[in-house]
């Protein structure tokens, strides 16, 4: 879908189309590349069986796994983070601002919510991964919002 938005121009807001020409179509290639990135893994969990382990709550990394995923971290995500926000206008900078706190309000009470209600026995007990999830897609959701005026 990613791929699919920017690739024809089905943007929210003003996005840049991506291209080497300013940074604002550099930042689209990021995230582009960040779309493509995340499908990759996903395609590996799905096709290796890992999604299993994943959704049985057992999920651990081997070897392998760790140091690609340390390899893509160092090498690929911390570079274009840190380019991203080197470049960033500010309508992005804005609605990156907006979201992270948005991210952080859902992490305290979410967590609190869901910690209490699970002492209590309202809740199972608090997953992890699951209330990554909710931030990370808070947070994503309140970028595009923001970012799309």
């Amino acid at each position: 879908i990613g791929v699919a938005a920017i690739r024809y121009a089905i943007r929210v807001g003003n996005f840049e189309p991506p291209t080497f020409g300013n940074s604002a179509g550099v930042n689209q290639i990021i995230l582009l590349g960040s779309v493509l990135l995340g499908a990759s893994i996903s395609l590996y969990l799905i096709l290796s069986g890992r999604i299993d382990d994943i959704l049985d709550e057992n999920f651990t990394l081997t070897t392998l796994e760790a140091l690609g995923a340390f390899a893509i971290i160092a090498l690929a995500l911390v570079p274009s983070g840190y380019f991203w926000h080197k470049n960033v206008d500010e309508h992005d900078a804005a609605a990156a601002k907006s979201g992270a706190l948005l991210a952080l309000y859902t992490y305290i009470y979410a967590y609190m919510i869901w910690g209490i209600g699970a002492a209590a026995q309202l809740l199972p007990p608090v997953n992890d991964l699951a209330l990554f999830l909710l931030v990370v897609f808070t947070f994503i959701g309140r970028w595009a919002y923001k970012r799309s005026g």
